[in-house]
């Protein structure tokens, strides 16, 4: 006597979907024309509304994984991809696989998308020490220049000719400490208070302003909002350091005769939750560019401190962006391939404000 197997509408056995459900990694099934007959709840965390778009679609045209189901469509052989990107986030991998006659599997295992707030915590705990003597030293060298830089001052308001250049000189070298010593700072989390009411669109508006008028007059800058998202609970320059150094960074990676750098808010309607707060992150804001990428393996390290690719670079600019995007208590994810880099800033849309 046969085994009696019960099928869904798209003859996938149907115990077998109730399995996938509630796998952790992504799953799609697919016909062999391309287009998702299944997807698990994973999945449909990171593509919206995948049921019956075709993988093309949901990952874009060109995109490595549809040569592998190819491949696999052809052979019948299984093909496994590593450090692929993947809808705005990276799969550690990606493995197409036929599943009967007519339907295939694709899983995707991916990297924790918080993987950067485990660092930060990480960084903090290692830095400590060196924070502590730092803040001390800082301290100690703020009071007597703030002397030096008040003396300096004066003496241009009383001397002449060369010495009033000398008096001017030695209070501008003076101020350059000072921003040097408030460096030390760097790691420090934003305090509750310092938290309020935010239009993320005046933040970027900033921002394209200060990058059209310097380091961006090469580019361009295209700014897509959606204007019915609310404000954030924020702190006005910590969000211009950040979307200032993910600017500057895409300005520097794009081309000098086609440049494009696109500034885009929205709302996730399939957003993730934060590790620690469990609040949603639907309010979005994207900066893509057209550059040439960034290598897989580079990306999983671009948010470690004092790591660079850039000769005399200090490594210190994604980290700081990370840092203020988690004090915010948002979260950042990296996707990149051969047409370009898009940095996602996720934050919570409900939020208390002081």
């Amino acid at each position: 006597m046969g085994v009696n197997i019960k099928r869904n509408a798209q003859g996938i056995d149907i115990d077998f979907v109730d399995l996938l459900k509630e796998l952790p990694s992504a799953v799609l099934v697919f016909d062999g024309g391309g287009y998702v007959q299944f997807a698990n709840t994973a999945a449909e965390s990171i593509f919206p509304n995948p049921s019956n778009a075709s993988v093309a679609t949901i990952m874009g045209q060109g995109h490595p994984v549809l040569s592998a189901m190819g491949r696999v469509m052809a052979s019948g052989v299984s093909l496994t991809l590593h450090d692929v990107a993947v809808a705005h986030h990276v799969a550690q991998s990606v493995t197409v696989q036929p599943m009967g006659d007519t339907l295939f599997l694709m899983t995707l295992h991916m990297y924790s998308p918080h993987i950067k707030t485990e660092w930060m915590r990480k960084t903090r705990d290692a830095l400590a020490p060196a924070r502590l003597m730092a803040r001390t030293l800082a301290h100690e060298i703020k009071n007597p220049l703030a002397g030096i830089q008040g003396a300096a001052q004066l003496l241009t308001q009383t001397v002449e000719g060369e010495d009033r250049e000398l008096a001017a000189l030695i209070s501008h070298e003076a101020e350059r400490i000072l921003r040097l010593v408030r460096k030390v700072d760097i790691f420090e989390p934003l305090a509750p208070e310092q938290l309020v009411p935010v239009n993320i669109h005046e933040v970027l508006g900033h921002v394209v302003r200060v990058a059209q008028a310097s380091f961006g007059v090469r580019v361009s800058l295209i700014e897509a909002y959606d204007p019915s998202l609310p404000e954030i609970a924020g702190d006005f320059d910590s969000l211009v350091q950040a979307v200032m150094n993910l600017v500057r960074n895409a300005v520097e990676a794009v081309p000098e005769d086609a440049g494009k750098i696109v500034l885009r808010t929205f709302y996730d309607v399939s957003a993730a939750v934060h590790p620690e707060s469990l609040q949603k992150l639907p309010f979005c804001v994207e900066i893509s560019d057209n550059g040439s990428g960034i290598d897989a393996m580079e990306m999983r390290r671009v948010f470690d401190p004092y790591y660079t690719t850039k000769a005399g670079g200090e490594g210190l600019g994604l980290s700081v962006v990370s840092r203020i995007i988690d004090d915010h208590g948002g979260a950042i994810d990296v996707s990149s391939d051969e047409d370009g880099t898009v940095f996602r800033l996720s934050f919570p849309m409900q939020r208390s404000v002081p």
